[in-house]
């Protein structure tokens, strides 16, 4: 996956979590993220996209 590919997927998973009722920590669970790979998947997201 290239880079752009990697922030169109977390972006997409960004909007599932904002979507869902669930908190950021639960739906990390109830989807299998690994907390420190969303970390730094948001981290280059906002990087890249602020605000």
């Amino acid at each position: 996956m290239n880079k752009q590919q990697k922030i169109k997927h977390w972006q997409g998973i960004f909007e599932q979590q904002k979507s869902s009722t669930l908190t950021i920590t639960q739906f990390c669970r109830d989807n299998t993220i690994n907390r420190l790979l969303s970390m730094r998947g948001a981290s280059a997201f906002l990087v890249k996209h602020p605000g």
